[in-house]
């Protein structure tokens, strides 16, 4: 696995210039397929994503989310839930 490992990087150090401005692509794509997957879900009720490269590793993306209340309020919930998770310290510390 290690002999791969140090064919592989080398070769794509060479091509990552190369494939680089084809990133903003790959993240649109795989930010509409979470979102896809979100509103089938119907966790949201639709959504709008743009991505553009504005320099070597530099991308912006807009993100338009369409939510109801109750999804809002879901969505909050999830997310300080798993902040509170992350966040939590053991009382042992």
């Amino acid at each position: 696995m290690a002999q791969i490992r140090e064919r592989f990087v080398p070769l794509l150090m060479k091509a990552f210039p190369i494939l680089e401005p084809l990133v903003p692509r790959l993240i649109s794509a795989n930010v509409r397929k979470r979102l896809k997957s979100l509103k089938e879900q119907s966790v949201i009720l639709d959504y709008k994503t743009r991505t553009r490269r504005l320099g070597k590793l530099h991308y912006k993306i807009a993100v338009d989310v369409d939510l109801t209340q109750e999804q809002m309020a879901l969505i909050l919930k999830e997310l300080s839930d798993e902040a509170r998770r992350t966040l939590y310290i053991s009382p042992g510390r």
